[in-house]
């Protein structure tokens, strides 16, 4: 049987962004970062993703706004963790992205948020 060659007609486009501050020590207080991001009319999806690390690891969701709607993270069984260092992440309405986009952090006291990027995808109109 002949093998049908696929020709894609729209790609995707995945574009990360990154806030300027890293490596913040959480005292339990909000930790407010920001990110710049186009305002793109073909971003389709969003996700918000925070670097987190914490010996004894995780107990609490991060607690999170970003251009103040408020989102919850669930940190899975990162309690089990001695030393717990991941990525976790939020999806994000597009609809809720800006320009400059602030993003605040609640984290349990003690963790380190290592880093805070948007993650964007867009579909092209064509290939």
């Amino acid at each position: 049987m002949p093998k049908k060659k696929v020709k894609p007609t729209q790609g995707v486009h995945q574009k990360r962004y990154y806030a300027r501050k890293t490596a913040v020590k959480s005292t339990g207080a909000p930790i407010l970062f920001q990110i710049t991001t186009p305002k793109a009319a073909s971003t389709t999806k969003a996700r918000l993703v925070i670097g987190v690390h914490r010996t004894g690891g995780l107990d609490t969701p991060l607690k999170t706004t970003i251009n103040e709607i408020p989102m919850t993270i669930d940190v899975g069984d990162a309690a089990e963790f001695t030393d717990f260092f991941a990525p976790l992440a939020v999806p994000v309405p597009p609809s809720a992205l800006q320009e400059i986009n602030t993003i605040t952090v609640m984290a349990q006291p003690g963790t380190t948020v290592a880093s805070v990027q948007l993650v964007t995808t867009s579909t092209p109109t064509s290939l």
